[in-house]
């Protein structure tokens, strides 16, 4: 299980990288002007905000659901005794 999210996480970080090259080919293509820092900056929120969400759900698999399960583990031992 692990194995399986930590490639998942890897293809999305490594989608994010192309839709970054993609970006900034296509800042490239417009001057850097107004529009062109406005559509940056769009650009760049979007992208960290992308980050942000798969790094945090990575993290809560990898800390929460454990602890939950062990919490629901320790429960059912309890009313079985």
């Amino acid at each position: 299980m692990f194995k399986r999210r930590l490639i998942e996480t890897f293809g999305f970080l490594l989608v994010g990288v192309i839709f970054l090259l993609f970006m900034g080919l296509f800042i490239w293509l417009i001057s850097v002007n107004i529009a062109g820092a406005i559509v940056l900056v769009a650009c760049a929120l979007f992208i960290l905000s992308a980050v942000a969400y798969y790094v945090t759900r990575f993290i809560k698999w990898l800390i929460v659901e454990p602890y939950r399960a062990y919490k629901r583990e320790r429960e059912t031992e309890g009313t079985a005794e």
